[in-house]
């Protein structure tokens, strides 16, 4: 009989078996780039006018009683020949509702004003919604050099506002510190001591505390995050009568959102430190709470703020839970203290996606690329600490 050379077989099935794993996870990955670049291009291309703001000059040669009537009179005199009620209209939408109030004219020049958002559209060539005076006076004023587009630091300094032209994101990024900062001091101490309390403190492995503790880490982790608004709504709000849309109950609603991520990520660490660090400590001495302090925790500390800092990008990101209780609202004025009114970078996002104003879309795709490049940081934070800190046993 013909003998049959199993191994050779089998190690050929295994090779076959491994090139077509190594095939799938390239074309995983490939996959996977070719998508988050199709994404990136795309709000690139959508939100990178957001980041220019059209500007024009105006030269004021007589100082009226008003601003107003100052900036009307200076428009005007943008167009000599024709000086009807219906001219007139049209040169004063050439920039924004809101010049009267930004500016204080006190002497005769040239002073810049922010253009109106169809003036905007029409220089970045998105859309064309201007009369024919006022499409000729700009094309007059492009050619001159009176109008022209710089860079929008409107866009990173002013909060939110009913004009896209001169709104910004200022309010939602103080908003956002105030949130997320007060949700990792409220999650990150209880979530670490009950991460050592199940670690280094239980001593009966499979009690009954451990394990009601460990089921409810759990169920936590896999509660839907709308729930968690849902629970700020009804706790903190209306039975503690916190007041709505406050940082504060922001924070404590993302802290617990957040709080079951920091357990697991801590629980793992402390489980990387070897038993015999522990033994070491306990020979010489120490107590079970010295060497939880002095040794354990410092070894684990690595693995505990890289799960943090992804806890930290997870509720940046989140906005179902702000939502629920009431951070939706219209704020004009960056919050001031955490007890404020305020808003977050996603809601801020969600508000102006909602708005049907072609600038507001604009600003939209920019301030994706502004959360997105804030969740990238922050990953890659967590990725460089592990990497620089990490003790290899």
């Amino acid at each position: 009989m013909q003998s049959i050379d199993l191994n050779s077989r089998l190690d050929g099935r295994r090779r076959r078996l491994q090139k077509g794993l190594e095939y799938a996870c390239k074309s995983a990955l490939a996959l996977t780039a070719l998508l988050m670049l199709v994404f990136f291009a795309t709000l690139g291309y959508k939100g990178i006018g957001a980041f220019t703001q059209t500007k024009i000059d105006v030269e004021v040669y007589d100082v009226e009683s008003t601003t107003k009537k100052t900036i009307n009179s200076a428009m005007y005199n943008l167009v000599t020949d024709m000086n009807d009620r219906k001219t007139k209209k049209s040169l004063r939408q050439l920039v924004t509702p809101n010049a009267y109030s930004t500016i204080d004219i006190i002497e005769p020049g040239v002073y810049t004003l922010v253009a109106h958002t169809d003036v905007d559209m029409y220089v970045k060539g998105v859309y064309n919604k201007l009369d024919e005076v006022q499409q000729s006076v700009v094309d007059s004023l492009i050619e001159q050099g009176k109008i022209y587009r710089g860079f929008n630091w409107d866009f990173w300094t002013n909060s939110d506002s009913r004009s896209p032209e001169i709104a910004g994101i200022w309010g939602a990024v103080v908003g956002t510190f105030y949130t997320i900062g007060l949700a990792v001091l409220f999650a990150f101490p209880i979530g670490v001591g009950c991460a050592t309390y199940m670690e280094e403190f239980q001593i009966r492995k499979r009690g009954w505390v451990r394990d009601f503790m460990e089921i409810n880490i759990n169920n936590l982790a896999a509660v839907p995050s709308i729930v968690y608004g849902l629970l700020g709504l009804a706790l903190l709000i209306n039975f503690f009568g916190m007041p709505r849309s406050a940082s504060l109950v922001g924070a404590i609603t993302l802290g617990i959102l957040i709080l079951p991520v920091i357990v697991i990520s801590a629980r793992t660490a402390l489980r990387t430190v070897p038993q015999s660090i522990r033994d070491a400590s306990n020979a010489l001495g120490g107590s079970r709470m010295q060497t939880t302090i002095y040794q354990v925790l410092p070894a684990a500390t690595p693995g505990i703020i890289t799960g943090t800092i992804i806890g930290i990008a997870r509720a940046i990101g989140e906005s179902a839970p702000l939502l629920m209780i009431g951070m939706v609202a219209f704020i004009l004025t960056a919050p001031s203290t955490p007890m404020d009114s305020a808003t977050t970078l996603p809601v801020q996002i969600y508000l102006w996606a909602d708005s049907p104003e072609r600038g507001f879309a604009e600003k939209t795709s920019a301030a994706i690329l502004v959360l997105l490049s804030a969740l990238i940081v922050l990953n890659a934070l967590a990725i460089w600490l592990r990497k620089r800190f990490e003790i290899k046993w």
